[in-house]
């Protein structure tokens, strides 16, 4: 497993009038092989697009990401993308999305039937196989995405809100399943949301973000032993602090505009 290094990162979009709008202003962090990291911001601060930009699928104003040692082996590191919805092929089944993964990598047929059976398998999702993603839930429509990540054996996954479209009941569920999956395979991952308690639940390390144009207003450490229980006194009091460090970062960066 490699670690992550992102410095100095930037990323201006600009419009056909010519006007540009800054949405990430000089990003730093770094992010240990087998951590969970969930980066917390309010809706709209550039979340997605710096997940983006470390999976290369936008490319950066300025700034450098290096993976490993150096930016050069991005290339060689394989990293999976979890999006905010499923993005299931729909003519395909459940087994069938995850082989046209699959198909990409240099594998035998035995070898893509025992991946595709041992990741539905951990993901309870075996014995709908052959349905097709119309005939799943939400919950488990993003849990064959998850498989799919799985099975590509991907070093280091990145997660866009994919539990945001559920409701919490089914999302707590997935959280938990999450949290298992991550303890057995201690993959990196790196988790977008907006939401504190789930940002508490799962992490090991939770990143703060300001509103655009977006910095990083704190690092904060979740020395919380897994599995985590809702409810918990030491999950609430965790909670309660990012609560009030996000709040304090956003007063602070209002406080400095209107200075």
């Amino acid at each position: 497993m490699k670690s992550i290094c992102v410095r100095n990162l930037r990323k201006v979009f600009e419009n056909k009038r010519g006007e540009c709008l800054t949405v990430l202003d000089g990003i730093n962090f770094e992010v240990d092989p087998g951590e969970f990291t969930c980066f917390l911001g309010p809706s709209g601060c550039g979340k997605s697009i710096l997940l983006q930009i470390i999976a290369n699928l936008v490319p950066p104003t300025s700034g450098e990401i290096y993976i490993g040692e150096a930016s050069s082996e991005m290339k060689e590191c394989t990293i999976g993308f979890v999006f905010q919805n499923p993005r299931l092929i729909p003519w395909m089944t459940v087994e069938g999305n995850i082989e046209y993964i699959l198909k990409t990598k240099k594998m035998s047929r035995l070898e893509r039937e025992e991946k595709i059976s041992g990741v539905l398998t951990t993901l309870d999702l075996y014995d709908f196989r052959k349905y097709y993603p119309h005939q799943l839930s939400g919950g488990m429509q993003q849990r064959v995405s998850i498989a799919r990540v799985l099975a590509y054996d991907a070093g280091i996954i990145l997660m866009d809100e994919p539990f945001s479209h559920l409701d919490e009941i089914t999302a707590r569920t997935l959280r938990r399943e999450l949290v298992d999956l991550w303890r057995q395979t201690r993959k990196t991952i790196l988790f977008v949301t907006h939401d504190i308690l789930e940002a508490c639940f799962l992490g090991s390390k939770i990143i703060l973000l300001t509103p655009k144009p977006t910095q990083i207003s704190r690092v904060m450490s979740i020395n919380l032993s897994h599995p985590r229980e809702y409810g918990n006194e030491e999950l609430f009091s965790k909670e309660r602090e990012v609560l009030i460090a996000f709040e304090d970062s956003l007063y602070q960066r209002g406080k400095r505009i209107n200075e």
